[in-house]
C-alpha cells in the first residue's frame, strides 16, 4: 500500500499555517515621538462638603496652677504671671489672646471668661493684660490657686488661648467667647 502523506492541498496548507505562525508583530522598539499637545480640561467636580472649623496654629494652655501675690501694703491689689512664649507681637497686634478660670475642680468645672468684674456676687475683680511672652493677673483678692478642703481637689486655675490674626477661628468668628463650652467645642480644645 502506498500511503500519500503529503498531498499538494495538505503540504500547502501547512505551509501557510507555518508562515503565519512564524510571522509576529512585536519587533524592536522605534524612537519616541514628540510629546503631543495637552488635551481639553476635563467638567469641574461637584463641590464637596465642608470640613470641620480648623484651629491651625491655635495654641492653647493646660489648666494652670497660679499663685498671686500682693502688690500693696494693705493687700488690696495682687498680680500673678502667666508664662506664654507664643505671645508674640504679631498676635498682640492682629490675634486674639482670651484667659478663662475655672472657679471649681476639674470634676466639677465652673469656667468664667476672664475680664472678671463681680464686687458683690464672688467680692473680686480680676484683669488680665497682655505683654509679649506673658500674661499678668490684676485681681482685687489672692485669685490664686487652692486645694479645696471639702473634695481635696485643685480649683482656681487658669486657660489660655492664643488665636492668631490670620487664623478662620479669630476675630471674625460668629461664637459667644465667653460661654467656654462653646469655644472649647468650636476649637476642638482638650482638658
Amino acid at each position: 500500500m502506498n500511503f500519500r502523506l503529503f498531498t499538494l492541498p495538505g503540504a500547502l496548507l501547512i505551509a501557510i499555517t507555518v508562515f503565519f505562525s512564524a510571522c509576529t508583530k512585536e519587533g524592536p522598539a522605534g524612537p519616541a515621538g514628540a510629546t503631543g499637545p495637552a488635551g481639553p480640561a476635563g467638567p469641574t467636580g461637584a463641590t464637596g462638603v465642608a470640613g470641620p472649623a480648623g484651629t491651625a496654629n491655635v495654641v492653647y494652655s493646660n489648666w494652670l496652677d497660679v499663685t498671686y501675690k500682693p502688690e500693696v501694703a494693705d493687700s488690696s491689689v495682687w498680680s500673678a504671671e502667666l508664662t506664654a512664649t507664643k505671645l508674640v507681637d504679631s498676635i498682640l497686634q492682629k490675634g486674639e489672646v482670651r484667659v478663662y478660670l475655672n472657679a471649681g475642680t476639674a470634676a466639677s468645672p465652673f469656667i468664667v471668661p476672664l475680664p472678671i468684674y463681680e464686687p458683690f456676687l464672688i467680692g473680686i475683680i480680676i484683669n488680665p493684660y497682655f505683654q509679649v511672652g506673658k500674661i499678668t493677673l490684676v485681681a482685687t483678692d489672692d485669685a490664686g490657686t487652692f486645694v479645696s478642703t471639702t473634695n481635696n481637689q485643685k480649683a482656681w486655675q487658669y486657660r489660655y488661648i492664643i488665636i492668631p490674626g490670620g487664623t478662620s477661628t479669630g476675630r471674625q468668628a460668629s461664637i459667644n467667647w465667653n460661654d467656654y463650652n462653646e469655644v472649647k467645642t468650636y476649637l476642638g480644645l482638650k482638658d
